[in-house]
């Protein structure tokens, strides 16, 4: 039995191995307490980038089982990994998600190949070098593996991405909390897991030339361990806006769509007459500024729809239309102008410009810079020098 080894290389990859496992069970956790189902798939995602770098880790540590007694095991998980970033944004996006029979089919390859690498695996060193030689690479079999690892995580990546990039035009039209709910922590993710994957595939085609030492591939194990660390942290700690239920069938909005496309699209346009639309716009301003709910934080479109008794379809192009904003613009005027209002009172004279952006409806400084920018061309801290 070889001597297990602790050094530099192994050290790392353990640490951020463990980090992965605690940060797994935390986010299950509060999936089991809060009903989080994207925690679920969070985890399941942190333990995938931890099983990939698993054989890395065991060798640097001197233990070879997964290449020498377990040969053919089943730990190749890039099948299974382009799935999992897929359906862990459709939960995120939409905490109402229901996963449908159609959705498990995504997760056919990943246990074909698991099943089959199993079966041999289990067969004795024998029969599995036997298989080796005269099957898997006689019929290639294993440049269809490889092949399918490679390309189906880019695709994977690109339906993930394409999602989000509705989500984040559908945001804008939905909600009044669109810095917190655009997870921006999320691109940086993508983008990390786009290098792995390029870095995957360029030290596999140059190691197909020249021959690669363990230690040259470890700084690309590195960089997943350094991954881990970051959807951990992030992953856990990131702001979880309530009640949100973006669906990427029911709007398919460009940023500069015109609302009659986006109604369209919906096959759901409401055509309003003039009469109709100054009826509408009155009764959305009389319900904001009656109960100013512009004051919360996370108002939603179909918030004030439920509350106008109506549809967001309807509220949605009234905005649109009669107002030429979006829902967040919108709203973010009100927040405006009544900021504009309370710091010339003498009530409001001894709150920060944090405190009075909070008490107005805005929940981040940068937000609340950036509209009061947009819609006075002038910054927050310039109204103190001339009140």
């Amino acid at each position: 039995m070889n001597e297990i080894r602790f050094n530099i290389f192994a050290i790392f990859l353990i640490f951020s191995f463990l980090q992965g496992l605690i940060y797994s069970t935390l986010l299950l956790l509060r999936a089991r307490r809060e009903g989080r189902k994207s925690d679920n798939w969070l985890a399941l995602l942190i333990l995938t980038v931890c099983v990939y770098n698993m054989p890395y880790m065991l060798g640097f540590m001197g233990i070879h089982i997964l290449y020498q007694g377990l040969y053919f095991f089943p730990y190749g998980i890039e099948l299974l990994i382009g799935p999992v970033i897929l359906y862990f944004i459709k939960h995120q996006t939409n905490q109402q998600f229901q996963m449908k029979r159609a959705d498990y089919y995504h997760f056919i390859p990943y246990f074909v190949y698991f099943g089959y690498h199993l079966a041999i695996c289990l067969c004795g060193d024998t029969y599995r070098d036997w298989w080796h030689e005269h099957i898997h690479q006689r019929f290639y079999i294993d440049k269809i593996e490889l092949l399918a690892s490679n390309l189906l995580p880019c695709i994977y990546l690109y339906w993930s991405w394409k999602w989000y990039q509705n989500y984040l035009n559908w945001l804008p039209n939905e909600r009044s909390d669109t810095e917190q709910s655009s997870f921006v922590w999320y691109r940086y993710f993508m983008l990390a897991i786009v290098i792995a994957i390029l870095s995957a595939l360029i030290i596999g085609l140059v190691s197909q030339v020249w021959e690669l030492s363990f230690f040259q591939v470890w700084v690309q194990r590195a960089f997943n361990g350094v991954m881990i660390y970051y959807l951990s942290i992030q992953g856990y700690h990131h702001y979880q806006p309530k009640n949100l239920n973006f669906q990427r069938e029911q709007y398919q909005q460009l940023p500069e769509s015109s609302p009659a496309d986006v109604q369209e699209a919906e096959g759901k346009r409401d055509k309003l007459s003039s009469d109709e639309l100054i009826y509408w716009k009155e009764q959305i301003i009389q319900v904001l500024q009656k109960e100013q709910l512009f004051l919360q934080p996370d108002i939603t479109l179909s918030a004030l729809a439920r509350r106008l008794d109506t549809n967001t379809s309807l509220v949605s192009y009234v905005i649109n239309t009669g107002f030429e904003k979006n829902f967040n613009d919108f709203i973010n005027e009100f927040r405006v102008q009544i900021f504009l209002q309370r710091i010339k009172e003498s009530a409001f004279s001894h709150y920060s410009l944090l405190s009075l952006a909070y008490d107005c409806g805005f929940n981040s400084k940068s937000t609340f810079n950036r509209a009061v920018k947009k819609i006075t061309g002038q910054q927050p801290s310039d109204f103190l020098t001339t009140t």
